[in-house]
């Protein structure tokens, strides 16, 4: 194995171990373990009081609604690196990249007819 292939393997060693990115959390939205605890028990009334207006809210047509509050976002970061010494080396390919980006977390809850929670999940996008 050349020496540039073995450059190449521990510089994306380096760089994965590197990429785990960051997380915010939105400070008052809840986590899905402590909603869950409250299925049955929260409304949606209760829910606006305690984490503000929903970011959307869609009523169904069997009047239960479902809405999501956002959670926080999540980075990863982005590398981008070149092996060889001239343009001529990237040209041909001998480039790698790690794409980063962002993803924005919403905290999806739905509520039945009488308004009350019966699911909570995570949506990222």
């Amino acid at each position: 194995m050349s020496s540039r292939w073995m450059l190449a393997g521990l510089l994306l060693i380096s760089v994965s171990s590197l990429s785990t990115g960051c997380r915010t959390d939105a400070g008052d939205v809840p986590s899905v373990a402590r909603l869950r605890d409250r299925i049955g028990k929260m409304t949606f009334d209760d829910a606006v009081r305690q984490m503000g207006p929903p970011a959307t809210r869609i009523e169904l047509g069997d009047r239960s609604v479902v809405a999501e509050w956002a959670a926080g976002t999540e980075t990863r970061p982005s590398f981008s690196f070149g092996l060889g010494s001239s343009d001529a080396a990237a040209a041909a390919g001998e480039r790698a990249t790690l794409e980063g980006g962002v993803a924005h977390r919403f905290r999806e809850l739905q509520f039945d007819q009488a308004g009350r929670l019966v699911s909570v999940k995570d949506v990222k996008r």
